[in-house]
């Protein structure tokens, strides 16, 4: 089973979560193991905590995602980490940030600072990992 890990479980990284964890193969076992990382700050563990109690970690009123995530967390392939070294162990990492509109001297632009750092952030976990088995 390929090992998934995103980065951060806000409402897209939580709803990209509940669909590639929920990917069963033709004998109904798990595609993937799906690992969720966010921030290690009261926010972050907050999140981290619904995952790990089958919960959405965002409101929504969407109950088949919120019937999903509970499936997923039952199939046992997914948790959630506040601690970033469980990238190492990854075949796949998924990224997903972002990038509000922003007016600056009166035009509007999107504010890629955020997707940039979070890239960033990402890029020095993985390159310091490069050498480890």
């Amino acid at each position: 089973m390929l090992k998934v890990c995103i980065q951060g479980l806000g409402f897209a990284d939580a709803t990209m979560t509940t669909a590639v964890s929920s990917k069963l193969d033709k004998n109904g076992r798990p595609l993937f193991d799906f690992v969720g990382i966010e921030l290690n700050n009261t926010q972050g563990i907050s999140r981290v905590n619904s995952i790990n109690n089958s919960k959405f970690p965002i409101p929504s009123n969407d109950r088949k995602l919120l019937n999903e995530i509970k499936k997923s967390y039952s199939k046992d392939n997914l948790k959630a980490f506040s601690i970033n070294h469980h990238f190492k162990y990854a075949d796949i990492i998924l990224a997903i940030m972002n990038c509000n509109l922003i007016v600056e001297n009166g035009i509007e632009k999107i504010n890629v600072k955020t997707f940039i750092n979070g890239i960033l952030t990402l890029s020095e976990l993985i390159n310091s990992y490069k050498n480890i088995p």
